[in-house]
């Protein structure tokens, strides 16, 4: 064990924590706007630009972005506020909603860790680092990677 375990063992106990806090409803609600507006986000921004585009003269290199946001925000938001909501509600409720909550804290504390160690691979960091060798828990989060790598190697490109 070294300096790189015991931050992601600190950060994933700290997520699951938060999750746990706020429940799994409360979670989900913000995962899913923020999955709804980045699927409409991808999905449209290309066609939406290639529209402004067309009707407006907006150079494509500045429509895309707009659409992005345009389209990835409110969701994201409203998701958001949903979630602070049902968070409120989570302080009352069940002891399976705040259990669920920090399961799901702890995949979402793997998955983003994991897409850290792609990321860091695919542009340029070495996996022979001595705190990548040394690390337990970085060693196993790289034995996920190939998965998350076909999906990151489509996404980080763009």
């Amino acid at each position: 064990m070294n300096w790189l375990d015991a931050v992601l063992g600190a950060g994933t106990v700290w997520w699951m924590l938060r999750r746990w806090r706020r429940g799994f409803v409360s979670a989900a609600l913000e995962l899913g706007g923020a999955a709804l507006g980045l699927g409409m986000a991808l999905g449209w921004a290309g066609a939406l630009a290639a529209w402004l585009e067309a009707v407006g003269g907006v150079p494509t290199g500045l429509g895309r972005p707009a659409m992005f946001v345009v389209l990835a925000l409110p969701p994201a938001v409203l998701g958001h506020w949903a979630g602070q909501a049902a968070a409120a509600r989570a302080r009352d409720g069940g002891r399976w909603n705040r259990v669920a909550g920090a399961l799901l804290g702890l995949g979402e504390a793997v998955a983003i860790a994991g897409i850290a160690m792609v990321a860091w691979v695919q542009w340029g960091g070495s996996l022979y680092a001595p705190a990548l060798v040394d690390s337990f828990l970085a060693g196993w989060l790289l034995r996920l990677a190939p998965a998350l790598y076909q999906w990151l190697a489509e996404v980080l490109p763009v």
